[in-house]
Parts: C-alpha cells; sequence; structure tokens
C-alpha cells in the first residue's frame, strides 16, 4: 500500500517518492495522478490467468491424480490439502499446463468466494487445475515474480471489481478474460524487480514452512493411533524424534 497506492516508494535516494516531491503525472485512462513512468495496464499484462482442466464426471474415484477445486482455496490465501478431490483419468493424458506448479497461485472464478486465491505449496505429489479454477502461471521462477502479483490480488479494488464484474448472474461467475482485463497500475519495470527482489525470500519461507507443518500433520496423524492404543509411549517417541537428551548416567 505504502509503495503501490500511496506512491512512496524508495526514490532514487531512498527517499519516499510522492512525499518527497517525485514528479506526478496526470493518466487519461485512470483519471487521476500516477508517478511518471508508470502507466496504466492490467493484471494480464503481468501475468495472465488460465483455466483449468474440465474433468469427466466419470473419472473421478478415491484414488488418483490429486485435483484442486474452488471448495480447496481458503480465505487465508492456502490450499486446503486435506480432502483434495482424485481422478483416474485411465489412459487419457492431461497436459503439463494443468499441473499446478508450486509458487504459483490459483483464484476461485465461480461461487460466492469468486475472487478468493490460494498459493500452490509444495507437496509430495503433483496436484493438478479443476475447471473454474483460474490458474496465474509465473513462469520457470515464480517465486521471483510472486511478490508484486500477490500485492497486486491484495487490493480491495482487485476484489471489487471481481465481485463487480461475477454480479448479474444466478451464480457469481467471472472468466479468465475478465480477469486478465482488470486494471493493474504498472510501475516501472526496474521497482517491480526491487520489491520481488525484497520479499522472494518471505515467500520462499513460506513455502518451506508450509511443507514442514504438512509433515508434521502426517507424522502426528501416524504416531497418535498409537499412542492412543499403546504401543508406543511418549518417552519413546521424545526419543525417536531427538526431544529429549539422555545424560550419561541414562536418565532423561
Amino acid at each position: 500500500d505504502y509503495w503501490f497506492v500511496q506512491f512512496d516508494f524508495p526514490d532514487a535516494n531512498g527517499k519516499p517518492y510522492k512525499t518527497s516531491g517525485g514528479k506526478m503525472v496526470f493518466n487519461e485512462e485512470l483519471k487521476r495522478e500516477i508517478p511518471q513512468s508508470w502507466d496504466d495496464g492490467t493484471f494480464g499484462n503481468y501475468c495472465k490467468s488460465t483455466g483449468g482442466f474440465a474433468f469427466k464426471s466419470s473419472w473421478w474415484t478415491d484414488k488418483g491424480l490429486k485435483v484442486v477445486k474452488i471448495k480447496d482455496i481458503e480465505e487465508d490465501n492456502t490450499i486446503n490439502l486435506n480432502n483434495l478431490s482424485s481422478a483416474n483419468i485411465s489412459n487419457d493424458k492431461i497436459d503439463d499446463k494443468f499441473m499446478a506448479k508450486p509458487g504459483n497461485v490459483l483464484i476461485a472464478m465461480t461461487g460466492a468466494t469468486v475472487g478468493k486465491f490460494a498459493i500452490i505449496p509444495i507437496t509430495s505429489e503433483p496436484l493438478y487445475v479443476n475447471q473454474r479454477v483460474g490458474y496465474f502461471n509465473l513462469g520457470k521462477e515464480p517465486i521471483k515474480k510472486l511478490p508484486f502479483l500477490i500485492n497486486s490480488l491484495n487490493q480491495v479494488y482487485f476484489r471489487e471489481a471481481i465481485f463487480t464484474l461475477a454480479s448479474g448472474a444466478a451464480q457469481p461467475n467471472i472468466s479468465n478474460e475478465q480477469i486478465n482485463e482488470i486494471q493493474l497500475l504498472i510501475p516501472s519495470k526496474e521497482l517491480i524487480e526491487k520489491f520481488n527482489q525484497m520479499l522472494s525470500h518471505n515467500y520462499s519461507k513460506i513455502l518451506i514452512n508450509q511443507k514442514e507443518n504438512q509433515e508434521l500433520a502426517s507424522l502426528r496423524d501416524w504416531l497418535l493411533p498409537m499412542l492412543m492404543n499403546g504401543q508406543v509411549s511418549v518417552g519413546e517417541v521424545e526419543r525417536e524424534l531427538g526431544l529429549v537428551a539422555e545424560d550419561k548416567d541414562g536418565y532423561n
């Protein structure tokens, strides 16, 4: 907000741009003043949203490819991995462009929570994108472009634009074309790169933490039944995990 709404990003001297008298110019398209060298653009100019795969109803099964649906996208920008649907495509093949690669972003395109989005986590098996879920593919190294996209999606006007475009039908609905045409103020390339460089490490850490949380949750689910039926003791678990150190006499 400080950089891209108030326009007080660091200028060449490290001072807040607008507050320090940075040059502003009136933009006819946006009907407002914006920093010189910035331009009005769209989300599609930065990263296009594409659609998911239309899985056949006969493919849904208990085992198979893990598929992310709208219901799995949480409002806290995460994906609930606990109850993902599975699809058995038999001899059919799904293009890799429908594979949800870690560090990219998914967005709900239908329903009451249209516009909610999530960062794709690191998982032990590949995830695929279902139809009516938009997919922002940031390229080979998504983390390097992720911060500016998340910052832009978090702006209040983006969700308002989504709701406006999606209204008018019995069920809120928006297309990828409409998402890609939502206005986005585009800063200079240098400033976007600076912002992404500043925060890319943070997002890398988020993905790593999410992966570790998944592993801990799996370990908990494996150990809890054994603890409950007495197969192992708490002390044994602690020693196995290296949580308890024994002294030279063998006492904890």
